[in-house]
């Protein structure tokens, strides 16, 4: 016997056994299994993964019903149909009523005495039903390994970006520190050249010193303003933005500093009433929310987010006090969180581009799974479920 064909199990007496063995002649890739006990049947069902389970009511010794409860509650063959052979029609809806678990095309009957002729076509469509779920799961396995690369793809990309936009960032700090030391000897360099005293030969080197510092500080300028250039929207798109801030002096900062790294309207909520009235108002982008509310902490509206299953990505603002509250943030469902005092327009900006584009990626993601999942639901082409069946 080839142990790679696929296989049926009968739970029949001797007579009904042969009966269906003769019909399975004809589907060649088909073998037969047999059991005259529950033990029995149990065993192969666990060892085995079936196309059908064929029982025959009349064993008095066993239970239909026992033999459909192990299928649906084991894993890994939970969608294994199962064929009655009933003596009456009563019985068989009898049967249906205690295994109304069973979903559509789960469960079948056949009433005795049957013809080869039926139990063939039961066979031949349980069959097919079989190979179909066997393609569809392969199907979704070869999405999952191209799902799994694309992901890693994106990943790879999304770290290339943040450690270069990390570098540009510490690039710019670093010009504006050579730019105030640069400023101070320009300036001394100025007050040089305006001694008289200084032979001809000094004066030019002096001047060769204050034409080297200009280039290098045309350099800087440039440097400072690279991460400005990082355009996450278009020049003529504003960003909705909610802050759920209830100190209107901190709003003020914080609305100085963001209106300075991007073309935005904010808005600023004061409860947690008030941030879920705008939100259900208005398509915001971004929402920052402070860690301190007037009614407690932001981790509230965060949770009710979460619950909302809001795609929104969450920045908070913790104050130096609260620094340790940081990790909780991210662990809770923000993408991030910024010190308010240690707030700046480049910090800023770095910060709500690694948020939105890491916001993007999940909804990528998210889009991606939720493709998958449909495509292993239905069929592309004829609409109809694949796996609601098996």
């Amino acid at each position: 016997m080839n142990i790679t064909q696929d296989k049926i199990l009968v739970v029949a007496t001797e007579t009904t056994t042969d009966a269906v063995k003769a019909s399975a002649k004809l589907f060649p890739n088909l073998d037969i299994l047999t059991a005259t006990s529950e033990n029995k049947a149990f065993e192969l069902i666990y060892n085995h993964s079936l196309v059908l389970v064929i029982i025959e009511q009349a064993l008095t010794h066993i239970e239909p019903y026992k033999i459909g409860s192990m299928l649906l509650s084991h894993k890994q063959i939970h969608n294994t149909p199962l064929l009655i052979l009933c003596d009456t029609v009563d019985n068989c809806i009898t049967q249906d009523n205690f295994l109304s678990d069973f979903e559509a095309l789960q469960i079948d009957h056949l009433l005795k005495p049957f013809t080869d002729k039926q139990i063939r076509a039961k066979i031949r469509i349980f069959f097919e039903l079989f190979k179909q779920k066997n393609a569809v799961h392969q199907s979704i396995n070869e999405l999952d390994l191209v799902y799994q690369k694309i992901i890693a793809q994106h990943e790879h990309s999304m770290q290339k970006n943040v450690t270069a936009k990390k570098l540009s960032v510490r690039t710019s700090i670093a010009a504006t520190q050579i730019q105030e030391s640069l400023r101070n000897l320009q300036g001394n360099i100025y007050q040089l050249l305006k001694n008289k005293e200084f032979t001809t030969i000094t004066k030019s080197r002096l001047s060769s010193i204050k034409t080297a510092s200009e280039k290098i500080s045309t350099v800087t300028k440039k440097l400072v303003s690279f991460p400005n250039n990082s355009k996450i929207m278009p020049s003529d798109q504003a960003y909705k933005i909610l802050y759920a801030q209830g100190s209107d002096e901190d709003f003020s900062i914080f609305n100085h500093f963001i209106k300075g790294v991007i073309k935005c309207d904010l808005f600023q909520a004061k409860t947690t009433e008030q941030s879920l009235k705008l939100i259900s108002q208005r398509g915001f982008d971004l929402i920052f929310i402070d860690y301190l509310q007037p009614e407690g902490t932001g981790f509230d509206l965060l949770s009710k987010l979460n619950r909302m299953r809001s795609d929104i990505p969450v920045i908070f603002t913790l104050s130096k006090p609260h620094i340790s509250k940081g990790a909780d943030t991210v662990s809770k469902g923000a993408f991030a969180y910024i010190i308010k005092e240690e707030l700046s327009s480049t910090h800023m900006l770095s910060i709500i581009n690694n948020t939105l584009e890491k916001a993007s990626l999940t909804k990528e993601v998210d889009d991606a799974q939720s493709r998958i999942v449909m495509i292993s639901k239905k069929d592309y082409l004829t609409k109809l479920y694949n796996r609601r069946c098996f």
